[in-house]
């Protein structure tokens, strides 16, 4: 008879989602190069005040992009909490009443 617990423990989900934030991480940061390569490469045909603004654009998405990347460093670190979680709570599962 299998197991049987009073939450989800569902392993391959956060491990699925893991994956999915490190995918989007690893777009992020190729991204915020592109911009930067993109506006420096901007400075030979861009003059005066479209440069500046081009400039202040870009380093404003460079902070979104850090700030999104924070907050998937820290998503990813509560996730690797949990799976250690749901790892050692799926060994307490009940088998017929009795402990397991």
């Amino acid at each position: 008879m299998t197991n049987q617990y009073d939450m989800c423990v569902d392993f391959e989900t956060l491990c699925s989602i893991e994956d999915k934030l490190k995918m989007i991480s690893y777009n992020l940061s190729l991204s915020t190069k592109q911009m930067v390569m993109a506006l420096q490469s901007s400075q030979e045909y861009l003059s005066g005040n479209q440069f500046a603004k081009a400039k202040q654009t870009t380093l404003n998405c460079i902070e979104i992009t850090g700030k999104t990347s924070n907050n998937i460093t820290n998503a990813l670190d509560y996730i690797c909490k949990l799976k250690e979680i749901v790892d050692r709570y799926s060994m307490c599962g009940y088998n017929n009443g009795e402990n397991a």
